[in-house]
């Protein structure tokens, strides 16, 4: 019941329709549909100071990932989940308690990839999940810089990212269920583009990432809705 409640708190969206047997465990069955949504906050705040200099730094970030999926076989399902991500941080350096410099930053982005999730069912109502994403996601961003002068640029970021995610899943009845999304092992290719208020390109960036990511912004809480 406490998890329950813990989850239930941090929900916002959602929505799927479950049929479960009277067996010792859950049954997602061939043919359900279901429809849902997960979201992550997260914020982050820290000072660091070696005398006469102080950074101060903050950041907040959200990620709102709806999702449709139909079962294809018993505790497997096939979806799709667009998703929007928005992100602004602010860095400020002094020198003996006197702004120096400082730089703010925001960005939107969206995106969209298709999905397979494999469900491990524990009992009647609890089940582990794997869920495998291969997507897109297209970002933009913004960042002012003051230092003496007034400096603005602009960014695009197109990446392509292929990965897993665990997560646990608890069906408060036969339709409804809670979700928690916990990390993410996934590999990234990324291509950037900079430019300044003229919209003259200062820079271009590739990257390839492959990492396993444990922070906030990887804890998605969510419900579904089985039917």
């Amino acid at each position: 019941m406490k998890k329950t409640l813990f989850f239930a708190g941090a929900l916002i969206a959602g929505s799927l329709t479950a049929q479960i047997t009277q067996d010792d465990r859950l049954v997602i069955p061939k043919g359900t549909w279901t429809v849902g949504g997960n979201l992550s906050v997260n914020t982050l705040s820290n000072t660091s100071e070696n005398e006469p200099f102080t950074s101060e730094n903050s950041s907040t970030g959200i990620s709102f990932l709806p999702n449709l999926g139909y079962a294809v076989g018993k505790n497997t399902v096939l979806g799709i989940r667009p998703g929007y991500r928005y992100g602004e941080s602010e860095s400020t350096f002094l020198e003996d308690n006197t702004i120096n410099s400082s730089r703010t930053t925001e960005f939107h982005a969206l995106s969209i990839a298709s999905y397979l999730r494999r469900f491990f069912p524990l009992n009647k109502n609890l089940a582990l999940y794997l869920q495998g994403e291969l997507g897109y996601e297209h970002l933009r961003g913004e960042s002012t810089s003051e230092n003496n002068t007034l400096s603005e640029s602009e960014s695009t970021t197109d990446t392509f990212f292929i990965g897993i995610r665990p997560g646990i899943t608890y069906f408060v009845s036969k339709a409804f269920a809670l979700e928690a999304g916990i990390g993410a092992l996934q590999y990234e290719r990324s291509e950037s583009e900079f430019t300044d208020s003229n919209e003259t390109v200062i820079s271009t960036e590739d990257r390839n990432r492959f990492n396993f990511d444990l922070d906030t912004s990887q804890i998605f809480f969510g419900l579904s809705y089985y039917f």
